[in-house]
C-alpha cells in the first residue's frame, strides 16, 4: 500500500503543512492535523470505490493520453489519470494520494481566505474557522481522483487571489485556468461573476478598470463560450441542440445516486433544494447523516445573511471577495441547480458554491464586530 508515489505525496503534504503555518508553531500542528483529517477521508473514499465503484475507478480503467476531443472536463482528467498511470506506475490508490493534495490545498487556500478577509473574529464567530476547517463534506468530496479535488482548488486559488490585501492576479488567472480546464461551463460563469464583482458591483474600481474588465471578460466570454459548445458538439445559435443537450443532462442526472428528487418544484425551491438537502429529516443513513451535519451549518450560514442584507449589500461593494462570492452563489446555485435535479449529485457539486457562505459570514461578522468597537469608543467619548 505505501508505494514510493504514496510516500512522495505524504512529505509534500506535510512541507505543505508546515508552510501553511510558518508564521506559528500552534498553526503548523493544526494544519498537519487537517491533513492527517483529509488523509483519512481518502481512506474511506477509497474503500468505497474498491466496494461499490465510483468516478475515480471509470478514469482510472479509461484513461487515456491520446483523446479525440478538446481536453477540458471529462477528457482533462481521463488524461491526467493515464499519465500518472501509464508515465509514472501509479496504481487507483496512489492517484487518490496525488488528487487529495489537490483538495488539501483547495481547503488550505479556503482557510487563508477566511482568515484574510476576518483575521480576528471574538465570541461565537470564531467558531466558523474550525467548523469550515473539519468540514466532513468538504473534504470527503475533495480526496478523489476526479474533478472535485481539482475544482477546490481552484476555487480556493480564485477566493485567495481576491481576498489579498493586493489583487493577486496570478492566483485568479490560474484558479479561472484550472476550473475552465476541470469543469468549463462553471468556468464561463465564474469569468462573468468576476467581471459583475469587480467592474459592476464594485465602487473601489476606477472607470478605466471597469471599461477594460467589462470589454476583457466579454472577450473571454465570447471565447470560452465559443470553446465549451465545440466542446459539447452544438453548433452556434443552435437552440435545438442545445434544449437537447440539457434535457439529456437532466435526465441523466435524475439517474444519480440519490433517491431524492426535485425536478417537480419550481426553481426557486429547486435551488433551496440543492444548497440546502438532505437534513437530518431526510437522512435514511450514516452518509444521509454526515451529509445533514455541513448542511445544517450551510443553513445557518445563510439565515444569518439575510438577516444581514444591508451590511451585505455594503461589503459586495466595498470587497472584491464578497461581491465575487455573492454573484456565484446566485449563479452558480441557478446553474447547477437547473442541469441537476438529484440531491445525491448535487452534494458533490455544491462544494463548488458552499465555501461562499463562511467567506460571507465572516465579512459579515468583521464589519459588524468593527461597528461595535466603534460605537463604544464614540459611546466612551461622549460619557467625558
Amino acid at each position: 500500500m505505501w508505494t514510493q508515489i504514496a510516500i512522495m505525496t505524504m512529505v509534500i503534504m506535510l512541507v505543505i503543512a508546515i508552510y501553511a503555518g510558518r508564521s506559528d508553531v500552534t498553526h503548523g500542528a493544526f494544519y498537519v492535523i487537517l491533513a492527517i483529517y483529509h488523509i483519512i477521508f481518502m481512506f474511506l473514499y477509497y474503500d468505497l470505490t474498491e466496494s461499490n465503484g465510483s468516478d475515480a475507478a471509470y478514469y482510472y480503467t479509461f484513461g487515456s493520453m491520446t483523446v479525440d476531443n478538446w481536453p477540458i472536463s471529462t477528457f482533462f482528467v481521463l488524461v491526467l489519470a493515464a499519465f500518472f498511470r501509464d508515465v509514472l506506475g501509479a496504481t487507483l490508490l496512489d492517484e487518490f494520494f496525488i488528487f487529495q493534495i489537490a483538495g488539501y490545498i483547495g481547503v488550505i487556500l479556503i482557510i487563508k481566505t477566511l482568515g484574510d478577509v476576518a483575521p480576528k473574529l471574538s465570541g461565537w464567530r470564531r467558531f466558523i474557522l474550525p467548523a469550515v476547517a473539519f468540514s466532513p463534506g468538504l473534504h470527503f468530496w475533495s480526496v478523489a481522483l476526479g474533478k472535485d479535488s481539482l475544482a477546490l482548488m481552484a476555487l480556493g486559488l480564485i477566493c485567495k487571489g481576491l481576498a489579498s490585501d493586493n489583487i493577486s492576479r496570478p492566483l485568479i488567472v490560474a484558479g479561472l485556468f484550472l476550473i475552465f480546464m476541470v469543469r468549463p461551463h462553471v468556468g464561463v460563469v465564474e469569468g462573468g461573476c468576476l467581471v459583475l464583482a469587480t467592474a459592476i458591483l464594485s465602487n473601489r474600481t476606477s472607470v478605466n478598470m471597469r471599461v477594460t474588465a467589462v470589454i476583457g471578460g466579454a472577450f473571454a466570454l465570447v471565447i470560452g463560450g465559443a470553446i465549451l459548445l465545440t466542446f459539447l458538439g452544438i453548433q452556434e445559435g443552435d437552440s435545438d441542440q442545445l434544449t437537447s443537450y440539457i434535457d439529456k443532462l437532466q435526465n441523466g442526472n435524475q439517474l444519480a445516486t440519490s433517491a431524492i428528487d426535485t425536478a417537480s418544484l419550481i426553481f426557486p425551491l429547486r435551488m433551496a433544494a440543492f444548497l440546502f438537502l438532505p437534513l437530518f429529516f431526510d437522512a435514511t443513513n450514516l452518509n444521509g447523516l454526515v451529509l445533514s451535519l455541513d448542511n445544517a451549518l450551510t443553513v445557518s450560514l445563510a439565515i444569518y445573511c439575510m438577516f444581514n442584507l444591508k451590511p451585505l449589500w455594503t461589503a459586495a461593494r466595498d470587497s472584491y471577495i464578497v461581491g465575487f462570492g455573492v454573484s456565484a452563489l446566485i449563479l452558480l446555485t441557478a446553474l447547477l441547480a437547473f442541469t441537476s435535479s438529484n440531491i445525491g449529485l448535487a452534494a458533490r457539486q455544491k462544494m463548488m458554491v458552499v465555501p461562499f457562505f463562511p467567506i460571507i459570514f465572516c465579512a459579515l461578522g468583521a464589519s459588524a464586530e468593527a461597528a461595535a468597537i466603534s460605537n463604544a469608543g464614540r459611546s466612551r467619548a461622549s460619557l467625558r
